[in-house]
């Protein structure tokens, strides 16, 4: 009898994250496509960073993640990140942009083809650099110490 190697199938998934433990940077996933109900183990997350310097950000319960498992089916394996699909769109369609936009609007931009650094919270208050000068708009007060 031979033993059949591994397809794509078995090795990458797309999913939905259905629990968050932040404080192990790990998440469970569904697959509604398999119908079946099944839930990972705990899946670690993908981070940018994790030693000298540190990047973290955790996916929401229903963030669409893309998964990869060791071969032997779903029990082993990492989220590798969210993915964008039909239903959410890029928020911004800009190879040059880098952008972490919020739920509730708060934004931190850096376009790099124009040089530009932005940081704007929900309120419309923002920090601007552009062209050498800083902007700084605030919808309330501004405190300099």
């Amino acid at each position: 009898m031979s033993r059949r190697e591994p397809s794509a199938n078995d090795v990458v998934r797309v999913g939905r994250v259905s629990a968050v433990y932040p404080e192990r940077h790990t998440v469970t996933v569904d697959f509604p496509d398999r119908g079946d109900g099944l839930i990972t183990k705990e899946l670690p997350v993908h981070a940018a960073l994790s030693r000298k310097n540190h990047f973290y950000a955790m996916p929401d319960e229903g963030e669409h993640v893309i998964c990869a498992f060791y071969g032997n089916g779903l029990s082993e394996g990492a989220v590798l990140g969210a993915i964008y699909d039909d239903r959410n769109a890029p928020p911004i369609p800009d190879r040059d942009v880098y952008s972490i936009l919020f739920e509730d609007k708060t934004r931190l931009m850096v376009d790099r083809k124009n040089h530009i650094v932005e940081i704007k919270d929900s309120f419309g208050s923002f920090i601007r650099f552009a062209d050498g000068d800083i902007h700084i708009k605030s919808a309330k007060n501004v405190y300099i110490n």
